[in-house]
């Protein structure tokens, strides 16, 4: 029981070190680090997600959301909007890494390109194209062709994914008033050891 007990406070340290590592890699000050670990577990709580799931979120997709140059309060909602996309569509943590990894490229190319939005988004959540060309304020037809033009820029797509009905209202709901489902209670419960870790 030690062993083990000593084995995932080492995990847990090693993750927390990771995490503060790649935020100061992108150039994030130490307080800067602080405040987005603080706020990624502060969205797990909120949504009932895995914490170490939405941590691993930050790690990856703050460097993309930097280069593109958003906010650090349009990177917070743009990691809660997807982090809730996840657990609304009730995506494991293989599936919910993909959908993350295709945001990510999009950041990181500048631009949405047919490849993300065609296989790698829509593979997953068939939802979105829809709702991404409602947020732009075009039909699927124009966004097809915005896509293939290169108009939906990094910045574009930013303000379109947070804008965007992703499902973070529903889940604050559940968790506050006590209907909470069965994922978020078990989430919940993983974040209370991992939280019993980090102390």
């Amino acid at each position: 029981a030690v062993g083990g007990a000593v084995n995932s406070y080492v995990s847990r340290t090693k993750q927390i070190e990771a995490f503060g590592l790649a935020l100061k890699n992108v150039g994030l000050t130490q307080a800067g680090t602080t405040a987005a670990f603080k706020e990624a577990t502060a969205i797990a709580n909120r949504l009932g997600a895995p914490v170490q799931q939405v941590e691993k979120s930050y790690q990856r997709m703050v460097p993309a959301l930097k280069a593109a140059g958003a906010s650090s309060q349009k990177t917070g909602k743009f990691i809660e909007n997807i982090t809730a996309r996840t657990q609304t569509l009730g995506l494991n943590t293989e599936e919910s890494g993909r959908l993350f990894e295709a945001f990510a490229q999009v950041l990181s190319k500048g631009k949405l390109q047919a490849e993300e939005l065609n296989q790698q988004i829509s593979e997953l959540d068939g939802a979105f194209r829809t709702q991404l060309a409602d947020a732009i304020g075009v039909n699927v037809e124009q966004l097809t062709e915005l896509v293939s033009a290169g108009k939906i820029t990094a910045p574009v797509f930013i303000e379109a994914v947070n804008s965007m009905a992703n499902g973070v209202e529903e889940l604050q709901k559940r968790i506050k008033n006590g209907t909470a489902t069965i994922q978020q209670l078990q989430n919940q419960i993983g974040n209370i050891s991992v939280a019993t870790l980090t102390q």
